[in-house]
C-alpha cells in the first residue's frame, strides 16, 4: 500500500493511520459530545418527569435541535478527514465498492433479508427490527428502554425520510452493503494488498468472501433494521482512514450513539490502535458516556440491568450454568472456523517480538466478553468485536513469523469451511420460547444456508412449556 505524505509514518500493526500532528480537540468536539450522550441517555418522558416542565413533545422538539447541532459539530473535522481520503485513494475505494458489489448478493442468497408470503407481500421487518422501524418515525421521541439510547441510525434513516418499513428496513442493508465494502477496504489496505496479490487471487479472494459470512455480516441480513451497522462502520473506518484527533474522537463518539454496547470494543481501541495523544481524549469520552448513562438513572444501576433483564426474575444468567455447550457454540458461530486465525496471529506476533501486538490483539477480538453477561444475543454481541478478528487476519499476511503456507494453504481452507458452514444466530430466548418461523428452530429463516443446516446435527436445547410446543406442533 502507498501510504500519502499526509500520514506521519506508515502505521503498525494494530496503529490506527494518523494525519500527523494536528492541534487537540477544541472545544466544539466536547460541547458537541457532551450534548449528544445527554440526547442519547435522557428520552423525553424521563425529563417530564425528573423536571415536571413542558410535555413530551416540547422535549422531543428540543433534543432534535440539540442533536442537529450536536452532530454537525462532529461531523465537520470527520467529513474533512473522509474527503481527504477520498480524493487521495479513489480508485482503491471503487475497487473495494466493486468487490462488495459481487459479494452482498451472493450473501443475500444465503441468507434472504426478505421474503414473500404467500399472498404476495414483502416481509422484511424481523424480531426488534420491527420495533426500530417504528421508532426511525419518531426516534427522538421514544420512551422504551431497549431501544431509545440506540439512536444514530434510526435518526439518519428519519432525517432522510427513510422511516418505517419497509424503507427503514432497505435502509439498514444499505448500511450492511456500505460496511462490507469498509471491511473489503480495510483487509486490502492494511493487508498492503498481501492478502489478494495477482498471483494468488483466488485464495485471499476466497478469504474476503468467507469474512462477510461472520456474524458483523449476516446478522444485519437476518434482522434487518438493527441499528448497529451504523456504529460498526465508526468503528471500522478510523482503522484505514487517516485522521487528525478531532475526526477520530468524533467517530469514536457517533459510535457509541449508534450502540451502547461497543464500550468495551472502543476501550480496546483506544487503548491500543490510537495514537498516544489521544488516549486520556479517548477514554474521557467514554468516561462521560459511562458518567452521563449512570445519570439518567440516579445513579441507581440495578434499575437498567432489571430493565434489560440482566438480574431479576426473567434473567437468563442460570443458562451459562446449564447450557454451557450453547453459549460456546454461539460464540463460534460468530466467527465460525476463523477462530483458528486467532490464537496463530497472536502467537506470531509474540514470536516477532511484539508483545503489545499480542496483547492488543487478544484484547480486541475478546473485548465482547462481558456483553455477554448483560445481554443474551450471544453471537450477535461476539460480533461486536470483529475489528479483532479482521486485524487477526492482517497479522497473518504482515507478520514475517507467519510462515507461507499459512498463508497458501491454512488461510484458503479456513475460509472454505467457514463459507460452507451456515452463519447461525443464537441467542438464549431461542431455548425458552417459540418463533413464528418456519423451519428448524435454531436456523428460522430462508436461504442457502437453512437448507444446509436442516441436514447437520445441531439444535437446542427444548425448555418450552408444554403449552408452547404444542403450539409449535399446530
Amino acid at each position: 500500500m502507498n501510504w500519502h505524505n499526509d500520514i506521519e509514518e506508515k502505521p503498525c500493526l494494530l496503529s490506527f493511520p494518523d494525519r500527523g500532528p494536528t492541534p487537540r480537540p477544541g472545544i466544539w468536539l466536547w460541547l458537541g459530545a457532551i450534548l449528544l450522550f445527554a440526547v442519547v441517555h435522557h428520552p423525553p418522558a424521563r425529563m417530564v418527569a425528573t423536571f415536571h416542565f413542558g410535555t413530551e413533545s416540547d422535549w422531543t422538539l428540543a433534543r432534535s435541535w440539540t442533536c442537529c447541532v450536536s452532530l454537525l459539530l462532529l461531523a465537520a473535522p470527520l467529513a474533512a478527514n473522509l474527503g481527504h481520503y477520498t480524493r487521495a485513494h479513489w480508485r482503491d475505494l471503487l475497487v473495494s465498492l466493486g468487490i462488495a458489489a459481487a459479494i452482498f448478493p451472493f450473501l443475500c442468497l444465503l441468507i434472504h433479508p426478505f421474503s414473500i408470503d404467500g399472498h404476495g407481500k414483502l416481509e422484511i421487518g424481523r424480531a426488534f427490527g420491527l420495533s426500530y422501524a417504528d421508532m426511525s418515525r419518531n426516534p427522538l421521541g421514544e420512551n422504551n428502554e431497549l431501544f431509545y439510547r440506540r439512536l444514530l441510525q434510526p435518526l439518519l434513516a428519519h432525517w432522510l425520510h427513510l422511516e418505517g418499513l419497509p424503507y427503514y428496513a432497505w435502509f439498514s442493508l444499505g448500511c450492511t452493503f456500505t460496511l462490507v465494502c469498509a471491511q473489503t477496504h480495510f483487509l486490502r489496505m492494511r493487508s498492503s494488498g498481501a492478502l489478494m496479490p495477482a498471483t494468488r487471487l483466488w485464495q485471499g479472494a476466497i478469504v474476503v468472501l468467507a469474512l462477510g459470512t461472520c456474524a458483523q455480516i449476516m446478522v444485519a441480513l437476518e434482522w434487518p433494521g438493527y441499528p448497529e451497522q451504523i456504529a460498526f462502520l465508526f468503528l471500522l473506518i478510523p482503522a484505514f482512514v487517516p485522521m487528525s484527533s478531532a475526526g477520530r474522537l468524533g467517530a469514536l463518539t457517533l459510535a457509541l450513539a449508534g450502540f451502547d454496547g461497543l464500550i468495551f470494543p472502543l476501550a480496546a481501541q483506544v487503548l491500543f490502535c490510537f495514537p498516544r495523544r489521544d488516549r486520556r481524549s479517548g477514554f474521557i469520552l467514554i468516561t462521560s458516556y459511562i458518567g452521563l448513562f449512570a445519570l439518567s438513572y440516579g445513579f441507581k444501576m440495578t434499575t437498567p440491568f432489571e430493565l434489560h433483564e440482566t438480574i431479576g426474575p426473567r434473567s437468563f444468567i442460570g443458562d451459562f450454568v446449564r447450557y454451557p455447550h450453547v453459549i460456546l457454540f454461539g460464540i463460534f458461530a460468530a466467527f465460525k472456523f476463523f477462530w483458528v486465525v486467532i490464537p496463530v496471529s497472536i502467537f506470531a506476533a509474540h514470536k516477532q517480538q511484539k508483545g503489545g501486538a499480542a496483547l492488543g490483539l487478544f484484547a480486541l477480538t475478546f473485548s465482547f466478553a462481558p456483553l455477554l453477561l448483560v445481554a443474551w444475543d450471544v453471537t450477535r454481541l461476539t460480533a461486536f468485536s470483529f475489528v479483532g478478528l479482521l486485524f487477526c487476519v492482517v497479522a497473518i499476511y504482515q507478520l514475517d513469523t507467519v510462515r507461507p503456507a499459512v498463508q497458501r494453504y491454512m488461510m484458503p481452507a479456513v475460509a472454505s469451511l467457514s463459507l460452507l458452514f451456515p452463519s447461525y444466530n443464537i441467542f438464549l430466548l431461542l431455548i425458552h420460547h417459540n418463533f413464528d418461523r418456519p423451519g428448524t428452530r435454531i436456523f428460522r429463516e430462508p436461504g442457502l444456508y437453512r437448507a444446509i443446516a436442516k441436514r447437520l446435527p445441531f439444535d437446542l436445547p427444548d425448555e418450552r412449556s408444554p403449552e408452547e410446543k404444542a403450539l409449535q406442533k399446530h
